[in-house]
């Protein structure tokens, strides 16, 4: 079976190699003057997230911007795109040629395993800023979804004093279930008092300027969550706050195990297609 790569970090990079050792043919798309070879292949893997700017071809390993045009133009027959976050016009631009697009984003198995390496690296990235140990320290993780349960988790195998911010009932009933505390959002403000590091996993706007205000001093936010983000950031910036936006953490910091996902959610996708 023939891949084809186009844009993407050292995730996709390391998928090259495990689909190649696999024994499949695989060739990456190389922007020339804006324009790519004609490609004639099985199937096309895109990055994740797609682009990051609405215009191009999220690409950061390429010295040349790829335009979604160049890139749609160029495809001359595939079964399928894979990607992750894949905008309407791509997918109605390859559609409209009979090619099938698949993102990742949708798949209940990619987000499950996601959620691993993103915690990991969250917690990483946590330990580099903190000048306390985890261990001791008060965490409140927002929104308790796949990446803020496989987080907590985590975090109170540290041993850190973990509380979770979360709206379900049965959200609270599973941190309870969890040894996990979990607080309503009426009662964020008074916890931000207490907290040393929070971590945001929710794509809308939770700490805003008045809950930012009420931060321990030195407390430190390490925002996860899709651009952009959860916090207000101008408010951070003039109050000397610091968010840290931790964004595509397992290509970051487990390319290997990430791309050993995206090989297992592929397969899944040919699997179903036959």
């Amino acid at each position: 079976m023939k891949f084809t790569i186009a844009g993407g970090d050292s995730r996709n990079l390391t998928l090259g190699n495990i689909l190649a050792q696999s024994g499949h043919s695989v060739e990456y798309m190389v922007p020339g003057e804006d324009i790519f070879s004609p490609v004639y292949t099985d199937y096309v893997i895109g990055p994740i997230p797609f682009t990051t700017d609405g215009e191009n071809i999220n690409a950061p390993l390429s010295k040349r911007a790829i335009k979604f045009k160049a890139f749609t133009d160029s495809i001359m027959s595939a079964k399928a795109l894979i990607a992750g976050k894949i905008p309407e016009t791509v997918k109605k631009e390859l559609e409209e040629k009979g090619i099938r697009t698949y993102d990742y984003l949708d798949r209940e198995e990619m987000a499950i395993l996601n959620s691993i390496p993103t915690a990991e690296g969250a917690i990483s990235v946590a330990m580099q800023q903190l000048d306390v140990t985890l261990h001791g320290a008060k965490a409140l993780v927002i929104g308790y979804g796949r990446c803020g349960k496989t987080l907590a988790g985590k975090l109170k195998a540290l041993n850190c004093d973990t509380y979770v911010l979360c709206r379900k009932k049965a959200d609270h009933a599973a941190c309870e279930a969890n040894g996990l505390y979990s607080i309503s959002d009426s009662e964020t403000t008074q916890f931000l008092q207490k907290m040393d590091v929070i971590f945001n996993t929710a794509p809308a706007l939770v700490l805003d300027r008045l809950r930012l205000a009420e931060l321990k001093p030195g407390a430190v936010i390490i925002d996860i969550a899709s651009l952009p983000g959860g916090c207000d950031d101008a408010y951070a910036d003039e109050h000397g706050i610091k968010i840290i936006h931790a964004l595509s953490l397992p290509g970051k910091v487990a390319p290997v195990t990430a791309a050993n996902i995206l090989y297992k959610v592929i397969e899944h996708i040919i699997n179903e297609r036959s």
